[in-house]
Formats: C-alpha cells, sequence, structure tokens
C-alpha cells in the first residue's frame, strides 16, 4: 500500500538535498529515517512488557507502553481531576452521548 504526504516547499528541498548529499533517492531516505526513528520505540516499548498479551497489544498498536504501576502524584491526580472538571461537570458520559444522539 502506498501513501502521498504534502510537503511545503522548504520541507521536499530539505529534503531532497540530504539524498542528494547522500546520493540516494528520496523515498530511500524517508523511509530510513521513519524505520531508526519510529520502529526502534515500537521495539523497545515491546521488550519492556513482560507480559505476553501486553508485548502483543504494543505490537498491534493498541496500546503505547506497559503499565508501570507507578501511582499518580498528587499534581497528575489535580490535573486529572482538573480536565475532568472542565469537560462536563455534573455531567455521565452516558448522558452526554445521549443528549449528542438526540431523541430517536
Amino acid at each position: 500500500m502506498a501513501y502521498t504526504i504534502a510537503l511545503s516547499d522548504e520541507e521536499y528541498a530539505a529534503l531532497s538535498a540530504a539524498a542528494a548529499e547522500r546520493g540516494t533517492p528520496i523515498e530511500t531516505l524517508v523511509h530510513e529515517a521513519l524505520a531508526e526513528r519510529y520502529a526502534k520505540r515500537h521495539s523497545e516499548r515491546a521488550s519492556q512488557a513482560t507480559d505476553p498479551l501486553i508485548t502483543f497489544m504494543i505490537q498491534t498498536g493498541h496500546v503505547l507502553r506497559a503499565p508501570t504501576r507507578i501511582t499518580d502524584t498528587s499534581a497528575e491526580r489535580a490535573e486529572r481531576e482538573r480536565l475532568a472538571a472542565a469537560a462536563g461537570p455534573g455531567k455521565r458520559a452516558s448522558d452526554i452521548v445521549i443528549d449528542d444522539r438526540g431523541s430517536r
């Protein structure tokens, strides 16, 4: 499967210059950069998981990282509570969905 991305003229010029320096096509340069940057992260996260289910879920992209079992700090809990309150204070998610859906 092939995908197309939009680049600005400056981005394309930078890629073209880097590819010319290395003597490789732009496509090869992009593939190498993506593999180097993102495949490594993916495999590192999967190797950190000891549970085979978690490893499988990381490899298939269902979760980003294994749970650390480290409790949140009070600042992290306060931030999560602040975001939850800002999202819709006093209203359950199921009620919001029903309101958005409208009457049938």
